[in-house]
């Protein structure tokens, strides 16, 4: 009978080997075990191989051959060490321990870097050494049973790095969602809340269970409460993005202004698969436009009158003036004027206010009048309408220059005296008398003046203000009332010194 029995390759690869040049020997001389276990081992499907000797001289079976790939073609019957060079320092000691009678050994997941193609690759195998007897009880040889565990060694550390990037990508985004500045949900396609960051419920004072079944809606404004409530539904109904302004209640009870985006998010099909909203508060936004058309609106009202202004006084001085460069004289004189004021606006900051002590002082040092000739008393401080700053300025310009000309400090032996407080009717006025001294008037009063004009009707009809012009006999006497600023309308400061 031919041994061993079996048509498969390794059976007919023993039949054929010439075993007389191994370490095995011929056939005939192997032990009863040796041939019994290689009787077990070829039918089996698992992955079985044989080390025998001290050489530990290889026989295997068909599905062990496959597991060392090219190698098999020089391993049968040959010494292990000279088939596995690359990892006999692994198994070396392994097999000798075995053979030494200290008992099987086995192992799960061993990298072992093998050369089965012609180069050293990585591979992992769970495998067991089993001593295999002789008759005298010593052992003659190893039984491996090995199962190759590369491929789902691979896998699981593809797993766990794909999981540990996932991880790393969720808590990249967990960070994002706490750090960034704005109220953050996630709702499945139906709607339904699934999520929100922490910034909602620390602004709402809401957390995820008082957000259900439009329980988010408590926090909206009760005047917006309806129109949201439409504006998503039509979002879920039709497909499309929520985009609009609300107020949201915060936890102290304020309202304040957000702009609230909600939209769709779709997978590979186009169907929707959920929707993300945020909220960002836009209150100081909607604050800073309000207040920038307040000034616009402020800006033009003022233009307006000041044109009006301005086109009065042209055509006044025009009548009154010579020729063109008469004319240019007596305009440029007040634009210098209107530029000083608008120069002090220019450098106020916010909530400041021109003060009419500072724009008398500014005026009556442009004119270089005689400061040792002029009284000045009333208290400092008293904040103008920035309305009003432009006009009353002028109206100061047309007094002083009339004093210079014709006044006060025309003559040797006249004076000014200018002063000023403030009364409550109930808000705030500025009272000022205007009143030359010493000064000869002559015989034949003067024509009424651009400026007598501006006074007498121009302040009353821009402003609101209360005034009298009187020619006396000793000079110009000139009231002044306005409503002022309540910012620092004030009394009973100590006077300012004249300018000097």
């Amino acid at each position: 009978m031919t041994w061993p029995s079996g048509d498969s390759e390794m059976a007919r690869r023993i039949r054929d080997h010439h075993w007389s040049a191994t370490p095995l020997g011929p056939v005939e001389a192997w032990p009863p075990p040796l041939r019994a276990a290689i009787d077990l081992i070829l039918p089996a499907a698992t992955p079985i191989g044989l080390y025998w000797g001290p050489d530990f001289a290889l026989v295997f079976n068909d599905a062990w051959r496959r597991l060392v790939g090219a190698k098999h073609e020089i391993a049968l019957g040959r010494p292990a060490r000279e088939v596995f060079p690359e990892i006999w320092a692994e198994i070396g000691p392994m097999l000798a321990g075995v053979l030494a009678g200290q008992g099987a050994a086995q192992v799960r997941d061993r990298r072992l870097p093998l050369d089965r193609a012609g180069r050293i690759e990585d591979a992992w195998f769970s495998f067991s050494f089993d001593p295999i007897l002789l008759a005298d009880g010593s052992v003659g040889g190893i039984l491996n049973i090995a199962t190759e565990t590369t491929g789902r060694i691979l896998t699981d550390r593809r797993r766990e790095e794909a999981e540990r990037a996932l991880r790393d990508s969720e808590e990249r985004l967990r960070l994002t969602v706490e750090l960034v500045p704005a109220m953050l949900w996630w709702c499945d396609a139906d709607g339904n809340n699934t999520a929100i960051n922490h910034r909602w419920r620390s602004y709402t004072g809401q957390d995820r269970s008082d957000i259900q079944d439009d329980g988010w809606l408590d926090a909206i404004h009760p005047d917006d409460v309806e129109a949201t409530r439409a504006a998503f539904a039509h979002a879920y109904a039709t497909g499309t993005p929520v985009e609009r302004q609300q107020r949201i209640r915060r936890t102290d009870g304020a309202y304040r202004w957000h702009l609230v985006r909600h939209v769709p998010i779709r997978g590979l099909d186009g169907a929707i698969t959920h929707w993300f909203g945020a909220a960002i508060d836009i209150q100081d936004l909607c604050v800073l436009q309000e207040r920038q058309q307040a000034l616009v609106a402020e800006l033009q009202h003022r233009t307006r009158n000041l044109l009006g202004v301005l086109r009065a006084l042209a055509d006044k001085i025009m009548a009154r003036s010579t020729d063109l460069a008469d004319f240019s004289t007596r305009f440029s004189d007040r634009l210098a004027a209107l530029a000083r004021v608008q120069d002090l606006l220019s450098r106020l900051a916010e909530g400041e206010r021109v003060t009419f002590d500072e724009l008398l002082r500014i005026e009556l040092a442009a004119l270089n009048g005689d400061a040792g000739r002029v009284t000045l008393d009333g208290p400092t401080g008293v904040a103008l309408r920035s309305s009003t700053v432009q006009t009353f300025a002028l109206a100061l310009h047309e007094l002083a220059t009339n004093a210079i000309k014709y006044g006060a400090f025309s003559q040797a032996g006249g004076r000014l005296e200018i002063r000023w407080r403030v009364a409550r009717r109930p808000e705030p006025w500025l009272h000022v008398d205007w009143r030359e001294r010493h000064v000869a008037m002559p015989a034949t009063p003067r024509e009424n003046g651009s400026g007598r004009e501006l006074i007498e009707r121009v302040l009353p009809y821009q402003l609101g203000a209360e005034t009298t012009y009187a020619l006396r006999a000793d000079g110009v006497h000139c009231t002044m009332a306005l409503p002022v600023s309540t910012h620092r309308a004030a009394g009973g400061e100590p006077p300012m010194a004249p300018p000097g």
